[in-house]
């Protein structure tokens, strides 16, 4: 792919749900070895519209997105993402953060 993002993952389980995940999605992607581990490469173009329409991104630190695809699963990180969007996107996002986690924490309890 010309214009591509490549993942490392040194154990195949977290590149198979990954694969399995983008493909879902209807993403394309290719798979290669390497001798530090397995290689995912995505399209730098993948479609980043929100639920209502509007073009967002937001710019990750490489160090940073290693470490998560490191410690977590694809559909991890996706949920991560969809949970800040959501938040951003609410109407209670105004509200202080000790009412958001008072809330949070009794939806868990109930």
């Amino acid at each position: 792919m010309q214009d591509s993002c490549d993942f490392i993952f040194f154990n195949p389980e977290p590149r198979n749900g990954s694969v399995e995940f983008v493909e879902r999605l209807g993403i394309s992607c290719q798979l290669r070895e390497d001798p530090l581990g397995f290689i995912v490469v995505l399209p730098d173009s993948i479609d980043d519209k929100l639920p209502d329409g509007r073009s967002c991104m937001a710019p990750l630190e490489v160090d940073v997105a290693h470490r998560l695809l490191a410690s977590l699963f694809i559909e991890e990180v996706q949920q991560l993402f969809q949970n800040v969007i959501d938040s951003a996107q609410s109407a209670e996002s105004d509200r202080p953060l000790c009412q958001t986690l008072r809330a949070a924490a009794h939806e868990r309890n109930s």
